[in-house]
């Protein structure tokens, strides 16, 4: 393989990880989105609720959702089979964040390095 077709391969490689990191990020975001608006649902359609949500992290939208459902089925039993599904969906969402820093974070390995000398 020349030199010439190792850059171009490189490149063509460098294309797809991004292509495919912007579309998980995109998705993420519709996510975390969805998310919100079922805080909003939760807690009222007031614009001060709006106001509240939109500066959260995903983690902080986590950690919210969270105590919000918690609080909304703490009259429930433990073994309730919804409030079984809501442990496991924020699991899920705390691991989905945690996969999704790790991807971002990571990916500044792969920006090539310009030199403007």
């Amino acid at each position: 393989m020349t030199e010439e077709e190792r850059k171009a391969k490189l490149q063509s490689q460098q294309n797809e990880q991004y292509l495919a990191i912007g579309k998980f990020v995109v998705n993420f975001e519709h996510l975390f989105f969805a998310i919100k608006n079922k805080l909003r649902f939760l807690c009222g359609t007031a614009e001060e609720v709006t106001i509240l949500l939109e500066p959260f992290s995903a983690s902080q939208t986590i950690e919210h959702l969270s105590n919000v459902v918690a609080w909304k089925l703490k009259n429930r039993k433990e073994d309730d089979p919804e409030k079984q599904l809501f442990k496991l969906l924020i699991s899920d969402l705390k691991a989905i964040n945690s996969k999704r820093n790790l991807i971002v974070d990571n990916s500044v390995r792969f920006v090539p390095v310009i030199s403007v000398s």
